[in-house]
């Protein structure tokens, strides 16, 4: 009898937990009684129990799509970078460029905010459309704040985001990679509804990338990826409509990625520089608050003097890294006047060799400082130059270069062998160059009056003293 009430009671809770928690008894499984069931219990026998239902066989994952995939590792390469350069160009085809006709072009720098997730960008280049002539832009993006060049005001603006505009600021950005910038990378070519169409790999700026059409609702995009790096290389946005059909297109060239924390760009790097004879509209600089000067500690049971104060610590000053000496490798270049440049012929001379090229941004800024010391050390006869390396067209843009800053120093053409040979890593990099023949200072990057300040000293020490480790006895 109690065996029969138990198992009363207990299909009654299950009937009651089927009607008021019918999920919970279905993920359990707990059995319903049947028509047998209710039979056995009406002449006091157990009801059977039934088996739990067999599982569903869970369905096979899909295979992720190769297009997919793609990006999946462009997301992480440009995730793991924490600065970026590259030369970027913006152009339309079809009757987008009819109607605008909008070009820009130029080097694009970006790094990283040290103060969160958002990047640092700076864009020096020339753009034109079909209503303005070709100008020259330098933009710098910011925290919160933009500053650009205003040429026609001659100014230099720092204005907040929102309240940035003008042809020079709107037309820079053209060639600033968003997807680059943005925490979520490629969000629409990652999103659910997206499809690809993986193309035949394709050759551009001498590296091998995978061509991906990516359409995601009524956008459709191209892009070519590269394959060992991951990262962009061109982005080509396709319109197809009555009213206007083309191709909005942006190109990334020597494009390099920097994962050093912290990377070897700094801030400064990406500040606009104000050009001689212009003016600057910022504005105003915080307060500093003001710092309390710093008491020493009195001997217990002493009261300490109204003017005993601890003097200033001093100015920690750091000291450039010890060179490393080392022989100038032999090579042989030509100069833009047709001189023979060689290590046999700097030979017994003192000589500042500088290497970069027309697309090295940081030059905008070091080759006004480079004259100056080329003036200051021509009289000691020391020689300057200017190995140029990596050139796509080394005759118009080392003539702009040099006509447009009225430079003097040497320039010597083809130097990429060079380079290699002096194991040049970063540019520019500058080497000073001993009478022995010998490297006596190196200097890669470059801060502004302070790079060029350091190799104008190592020149001038370098026109009284042999190199460290060489002998002069007997001479």
């Amino acid at each position: 009898m109690r065996t029969m009430m138990a198992n009363r009671v207990l299909w009654l809770a299950v009937m009651a937990g089927g009607l008021c928690a019918r999920g919970w008894a279905q993920d359990k499984a707990v059995p319903v009684p049947d028509e047998a069931s209710k039979a056995a219990q009406q002449d006091g026998s157990t009801p059977p129990v039934l088996p739990p239902p067999a599982p569903e066989a869970a369905a096979p994952a899909a295979p992720e799509s190769p297009g997919r995939a793609i990006f999946e590792q462009a997301r992480a390469a440009i995730q793991r970078a924490q600065a970026v350069t590259y030369h970027g160009k913006y152009y339309s085809t079809g009757t987008m460029a009819t109607y605008t006709g909008t070009v820009s072009e130029g080097d694009l720098r970006l790094m990283r905010s040290p103060r969160g997730t958002k990047w640092l960008a700076r864009a020096i280049g020339t753009a034109s459309s079909k209503s303005t002539p070709q100008f020259e832009f330098d933009v710098s993006w910011r925290d919160v704040t933009n500053e650009w060049v205003d040429h026609k005001e001659k100014k230099v603006l720092e204005k907040p985001q929102m309240q940035s505009k003008g042809s020079a600021y709107s037309m820079a950005g053209n060639i600033k990679l968003d997807d680059l910038l943005d925490p979520n990378p490629f969000k629409n070519e990652l999103a659910t509804v997206a499809t690809y169409e993986v193309e035949a790999p394709v050759e551009f700026d001498g590296v091998t990338c995978d061509s991906v059409l990516v359409q995601s609702g009524r956008i459709k995009v191209r892009w070519f990826i590269g394959q060992q790096d991951h990262l962009p290389r061109k982005r080509e946005a396709i319109l197809s409509a009555a009213a206007a059909s083309g191709s909005m297109v942006l190109e990334l060239t020597e494009i390099k990625s920097d994962e050093n924390k912290p990377p070897r760009m700094t801030e400064e790097m990406l500040r606009v520089a104000v050009p001689e004879g212009y003016t600057e509209d910022r504005p105003p600089p915080p307060p500093v608050a003001p710092v309390a000067p710093a008491v020493p500690d009195t001997p217990k049971g002493e009261a300490p003097s109204k003017g005993d104060v601890l003097p200033a610590p001093a100015p920690v000053v750091e000291q450039p890294p010890v060179p490393t000496v080392q022989r100038v490798p032999d090579f042989e270049l030509t100069s833009t006047t047709g001189e023979k440049v060689s290590a046999a012929s700097l030979r017994g001379k003192v000589a500042v060799l500088e290497f970069g090229g027309s697309w090295c941004l940081p030059l905008r800024e070091a080759h006004p400082e480079l004259q100056v010391v080329t003036e200051a050390l021509k009289e000691r006869g020391v020689a300057v130059y200017h190995v140029n390396v990596r050139e796509k067209d080394a005759a118009a843009n080392i003539e702009r270069m040099v006509r447009d800053g009225k430079y003097t120093f040497g320039v010597l053409l083809k130097g990429d062998e060079v380079a290699r040979a002096f194991g040049i890593k970063r540019y520019p990099t500058y080497c000073v160059i001993d009478r022995e023949g010998m490297i006596a200072a190196t200097e890669a990057g470059f801060t502004k009056n302070t790079t060029l300040v350091a190799v104008r000293q190592a020149a001038e020490a370098a026109v009284g003293a042999a190199s460290p480790g060489v002998s002069t006895a007997g001479k």
